[in-house]
């Protein structure tokens, strides 16, 4: 029962109110519920002055309620309850507050009322027409669409614009009539100033042509990093660029990022022995820290795992960061959320720039829509010690609802397959996105062989509005009902779909046609990714892509200023923020040629691996291997060469993954097919397995093609023949019999997926977010499930 006065509004008087109230406005009311202003007031924090009732909505569809139409729900609530109308009447109670909700925000409030009273089930839960707490207020705000006067963010900019003339206008008047001192008129300035920047920052924004479904938290963190990437990323790539143009000056940039590092980790475990209290630049550093690999690291590792406080950095660890293990064994690296969060910030700055600058390059504006994100995230898990494990991908995902998928989706939803589907319609049920971002291209095979299996249940889903039941058997009901309250049905969005790409067999130019205004697509497409890349490229159109940089869970490398879109493998200047990087010359068999080098002594043509020190390591080698191509000023330009660990070897040569890419691009050009992806190992592992022998030593390289295509026994000698063209080693040792041809498998069409599946079955500690296929196999299992799938 509501009161504000001497009156008692019951339950049945609301419910009468809505229903009338909504066939009066021909719309379908969801859920509604209401609460007083001596509650609504403090929590919203406003202030009317008189009495009134605070009126939650949600509607079904993409409807917004004009101000009219909201002072509808007061005018029959007068009509329902006579007590109420006598209080209007009179002026002891005002006009109704009406909120219009997004879809979604009861069954979000629901979940919240669930989790408050463990002993409440779905099937008893009832939504109480009067809210008595503060948090469900909360919650409910937190889904409020716009101020009740606005049906679009756009008015809403041009409303603030408005504002801010007027005030410029007002200051204007007020300058002529009164006089002052230079404080008054520098007063005046300031507030001038101001209210010309607001106004230009608001039809900016209304330009980029905000998304009205999102709640106002999204809108104002879309905003906030459209506006930072625009001005203080702008800033900072300058300076960056600045920097570049001088030795001396890269130098410094670099020693004033150790220099934090080393501050932040003077009284630690490391820093006490090391002598952090006495290094006062690079050299010193380097003086005291020597260059070491993860497992020389293992007295620090292993406190850092335990959860001890202060090893690397101050405080105890708030998670352990756990690589993909494409070098082998999984690393951990403890993080402590405000470091690890002011480092993503920065980078989040910088890819926002490269955004903005990609897509005007190719005549493409970066707007404020949904974000189509294809990442499902792993269950939250501790280790033995009570400490949280995660991948950084985690760490890249906001809470905000800023993604054409619903947040809870990415909170709940672990299983891959179900996540794609997921992923899948709520992204084609939207005609405009912001941008396409996956990072791997392994993951977008995945979604676009979802789509195209499951083309009829998607389009279905879509055209009705529901999730099906059917295809997500092991979500859970409550979750699966609360996704669908962010849908509704859109036939005609379903029919366009259909009219495209008939029934979903053949999705030639599926990111291009889907959403005509996409940007671009976000994922790597060079070194160990080539060969995915290559086969997602009919599916992509004329879709610009492109990595804004190189990052591991051991630090950031490199940044992407280049942003070339064709096939050539993408280039880097590296980053001389938020981790010191060091490079040790090698050469192609991975020996090591001198002492490691800053970024500005690097030589064109030549071998690095990389060196990090970051808040969480300290001169790690950290396995990549790049490649020096150019020089812009000072600055290395390079590109990724491979993983030091990828090798192949049978005899004494060292063959890289890099090598390998070459071969496999270069038969697949030679034999006119696309190959989706490919992995190696060596005869003595697979001889092992197979029970064979043979007197000489040779490679096993599995492939799968995008068709039925099988191939011939001559068409699989291409592939020997193309590493023997583009590997001199490898072709001298074929000439001179101490190698034997290459044995090509060709697998099934899914058995890399297979694959991916188990060996993410086989390490928990990888995630779905993080994995990348090693193209040398180590481990029996890998090799046996390939062999399963051959043709």
């Amino acid at each position: 029962m509501l009161s504000v006065d001497a009156e008692k509004t019951t339950e049945n008087a609301l419910q009468s109110c809505v229903l009338l109230a909504a066939e009066r406005l021909n719309c379908h009311v969801i859920d509604f519920s209401a609460a007083e202003c001596f509650l609504y007031e403090p929590v919203a924090g406003t202030c009317r002055g008189t009495k009134y009732y605070a009126l939650f909505v949600e509607l079904d569809g993409d409807r917004r309620l004009a101000e009219d139409d909201k002072q509808l729900f007061d005018q029959t609530l007068r009509e329902s309850s006579e007590h109420y109308d006598q209080m209007r009447v009179g002026g002891r109670i005002d006009t109704m507050q009406v909120l219009q909700v997004k879809l979604g925000a009861f069954a979000a409030l629901r979940l919240q009322m669930m989790r408050r009273n463990d002993g409440i089930s779905e099937f008893q839960f009832k939504m109480p027409r009067v809210l008595r707490s503060e948090d469900s207020l909360r919650c409910l705000l937190d889904g409020c669409l716009l101020a009740s006067y606005m049906r679009t963010y756009e008015e809403l900019l041009n409303l603030a614009t408005a504002a801010a003339a007027l005030l410029l206008s007002g200051l204007a008047f007020a300058m002529l009539q009164l006089s002052g001192g230079p404080l008054t008129f520098a007063a005046f300035g300031v507030l001038a100033t101001l209210s010309v920047t607001a106004a230009v920052v608001s039809q900016y924004l209304r330009l980029q042509q905000p998304c009205n479904t999102l709640g106002w938290r999204g809108f104002l963190m879309l905003s906030l990093l459209k506006l930072l990437g625009v001005t203080w990323a702008r800033y900072s790539v300058w300076d960056l660029k600045r920097a570049y143009k001088s030795g001396s000056a890269m130098r410094a940039k670099q020693q004033q990022t150790l220099m934090q590092l080393v501050e932040q980790s003077r009284e630690t475990i490391f820093g006490q022995d090391h002598g952090f209290a006495e290094v006062r630049g690079i050299e010193d550093f380097r003086a005291r820290v020597p260059v070491r690999n993860y497992n020389e690291l293992d007295k620090y590792n292993q406190l850092a795992y335990r959860g001890e406080p202060d090893v690397y950095f101050k405080g105890r660890p708030d998670c352990l960061f756990k690589t993909s293990g494409t070098t082998g064994k999984n690393k951990t690296f403890s993080v402590i959320r405000p470091i690890a969060e002011r480092s993503l910030m920065s980078i989040f700055m910088l890819v926002y720039y490269t955004r903005e600058l990609l897509a005007s390059r190719h005549g493409r504006q970066y707007k404020l829509k949904r974000l189509f994100v294809v990442r499902n995230l792993p269950k939250d898990r501790q280790n033995e010690f009570g400490v949280p494990i995660a991948p950084l991908t985690k760490y890249f995902h906001t809470p905000v609802d800023i993604y054409t998928t619903p947040v809870e989706a990415f909170k709940k939803i672990h299983d891959a397959d179900t996540g794609f589907y997921v992923h899948s319609v709520f992204a084609l049920w939207h005609e405009q996105i912001g941008e396409v971002n996956v990072f791997f291209p392994t993951n977008l095979i995945s979604l676009v062989r979802c789509v195209s299996s499951n083309w009829d249940s998607v389009l279905s889903d879509i055209e009705n509005g529901k999730l099906s039941a059917e295809k997500l058997k092991d979500v859970d009901k409550e979750l699966l009902s609360l996704l669908n309250q962010y849908l509704s049905p859109k036939p005609e969005r379903a029919a366009q779909l259909r009219s495209l790409f008939g029934d979903g067999k053949d999705l030639s130019g599926f990111f291009e046609k889907a959403w005509p205004d996409v940007p671009f697509v976000m994922l790597a497409r060079s070194g160990s990714f080539e060969s995915p890349y290559r086969f997602l490229k009919k599916y992509l159109g004329n879709v610009p892509t492109f990595c804004p940089f190189i990052i591991s869970t051991e630090g950031l490398f490199g940044i992407n200023l280049n942003l070339e879109t064709d096939d050539r493998p993408e280039t880097y200047h590296p980053f001389l923020s938020g981790s010191f990087v060091e490079f040790i010359p090698i050469d192609a068999d991975g020996n090591d040629l001198g002492e490691p080098l800053l970024a500005h002594e690097l030589k064109v043509g030549q071998l690095y691996e990389t060196v990090s020190t970051s808040f969480n390591c300290f001169r790690l080698r950290v396995g990549d291997v790049i490649k020096v191509t150019k020089m812009d000023g000072c600055a290395p330009v390079f590109e990724i060469s491979h993983r030091k660990s990828h090798v192949l070897a049978v005899h004494v040569e060292k063959t890289t993954e890099k090598s390998l890419q070459n071969c496999v691009a270069l038969a697949a050009r030679r034999l006119g097919c696309e190959i989706v992806d490919f992995s190696a190992t060596d005869c003595f592992l697979y001889e092992s397995i197979t029970g064979t022998s043979k007197e000489t030593k040779f490679y096993i390289i599995f492939v799968e093609l995008d068709s039925s295509r099988v191939l011939v026994e001559d068409e699989l000698l291409v592939f020997d023949k193309a590493l023997r063209d583009s590997l001199e080693d490898y072709n001298l040792f074929r000439s001179e019999g101490d190698i034997d041809t290459m044995t090509v498998v060709q697998v099934q069409p899914g058995a890399f997926g297979t694959l991916r599946r188990r060996m993410m079955e086989l390490n928990p500690d990888i995630s779905e977010a993080q994995f990348k296929m090693p193209r040398v196999l180590r481990l029996a299992e890998h090799v046996e499930c390939l062999l399963e799938q051959r043709l």
